[in-house]
């Protein structure tokens, strides 16, 4: 997606949260979009503000399950790029602990296995 695209999914999910200001799911997608657009801090207080509400609701249902191991992968990707490796770290040992597909569990040790190369613990990064 263009700049602008990201741009205007951050202006739409402004207004989506203004109508509702608990809608978890809009400010964890919001989180992604502010990522994308590499304003960590935006997309770092929005994740962490959509995991509040996304940890009550997982154990309820799937959807929100999958929305939370999705919210963790972003916060870590955000604090990765921010290099902050054992924050990154431990939401994608959170992400991983939730996941229950091959795919999503396979991306998440990927980018975890990226963490420990980056810090230099090959023999975590290897396992």
């Amino acid at each position: 997606m263009a700049v602008r695209d990201w741009e205007a999914a951050v202006a739409d999910l402004d207004e989506v949260l203004a109508a509702d200001e608990k809608n978890y799911e809009a400010m964890a997608r919001r989180g992604y979009a502010h990522l994308q657009l590499r304003n960590f801090e935006q997309a770092i207080a929005d994740l962490k503000a959509s995991l509040q509400g996304n940890v009550d609701a997982a154990s309820a249902d799937l959807d929100s399950r999958r929305n939370l191991v999705n919210a963790y992968y972003d916060l870590g990707q955000a604090m990765l790029d921010l290099g902050e490796y054992d924050q990154a770290s431990a939401n994608y040992n959170e992400a991983l602990a939730l996941a229950d597909e091959q795919e999503d569990q396979a991306e998440i040790l990927a980018a975890r296995g990226f963490v420990y190369s980056e810090t230099g613990q090959y023999d975590k990064a290897l396992a």
